[in-house]
């Protein structure tokens, strides 16, 4: 009989691994499109990515960094960090005093999903959130929930219905924060390129169909791609994860090199004009750190992890 119990519950064990939302593993990804220009597709991204575990509140909670790419010349800006965290199925993300229901994935069909929404001066009325239908999708081999949601919206005299939808672990395929309005958020093409941990790899349908082929990570200017990432064949960084060196070895000349920690603070500066260079990083603390590397064949960005 115990041994009866004790395989039932390492089956628990896995079965909640496998079923289990973990939302916000260390080293996810998000990337949502951003267009900016409206004349011509003119394409840059926002990538979204976990961090580190935080503490906010007394709840366990995770820090996540967003970075702007622009579509010009592959420049990136950083916006605030971003904390979220996971209860019960329930993702809650801090507004720097308290923390605010997001996702609550306990609802059924037909029930309402009560959030913060957002303020428009123009906006007349904004309906409770109701979930329409919950479906599943398969992930890399994953099942993970998805729901089917619409709130309806009075805007200077218009009104209407607007849909959305909700994964499981990946959140809203329009935004990464859910912060309803009168619909001037749906006009934008704020939408869900790609999303990445380390058992999940989602590419959504829109991005495959409008840029087959493309890397998630492809700024757009008009109907060429430039891809930022263009010269990541061209560049060998070693070892990643890394203690107190790394190594950058390039085909052509690496005129700068910067390295950014998670809160988009400087870090160092190198300006080495030279194909090999060998970074001492042992004056760093053991985090996740951003390397803006510039040649003479474009500009690449670089996520390294400096371990114990």
């Amino acid at each position: 009989m115990k041994r009866i119990h004790s395989l039932f519950i390492l089956l628990f064990c896995l079965y909640s691994v496998v079923m289990g939302q973990n939302w916000f593993e260390t080293g996810a990804e998000w990337v949502y499109n951003q267009q900016e220009l409206l004349e011509f597709p003119a394409h840059g991204y926002s990538r979204y990515i976990v961090v580190k575990d935080t503490t906010v509140e007394s709840s366990n909670s995770k820090l996540i960094l967003c970075e702007k790419h622009s579509y010009a010349d592959g420049s990136i800006t950083f916006a605030d960090t971003i904390i979220l965290r996971e209860n019960n199925e329930k993702i809650f993300r801090w507004d720097g005093q308290e923390f605010i229901l997001m996702y609550d994935f306990t609802l059924k069909e037909g029930d309402t999903l009560k959030v913060e929404i957002k303020q428009y001066p123009l906006c007349d009325s904004v309906s409770p959130i109701t979930i329409d239908s919950i479906t599943t999708i398969i992930v890399s081999g994953i099942t993970l929930k998805v729901q089917h949601i619409s709130f309806a919206y009075s805007l200077e005299g218009q009104s209407g219905r607007i849909k959305d939808s909700i994964v499981e672990r990946i959140g809203r395929l329009r935004g990464f924060i859910f912060k309803p309005d009168c619909g001037t958020e749906y006009w934008s093409t704020d939408l869900l390129r790609c999303y990445s941990d380390s058992q999940l790899e989602f590419i959504t349908e829109w991005w495959k169909d409008a840029y087959p082929g493309a890397p998630c990570d492809t700024a757009i200017y008009g109907p060429n791609f430039i891809e930022t990432d263009g010269i990541d064949n061209q560049i060998i960084i070693y070892p990643n994860p890394c203690k107190n060196y790394i190594e950058i070895n390039n085909s052509s000349l690496i005129n700068r090199v910067t390295i950014y920690n998670v809160l988009g603070q400087q870090m160092m500066l190198i300006e080495p004009n030279d194909i090999f260079i060998r970074l001492d990083l042992s004056s760093l603390t053991y985090n996740i750190y951003f390397l803006i590397i510039e040649t003479e064949n474009g500009i690449l960005a670089k996520k390294i992890i400096k371990s114990q």
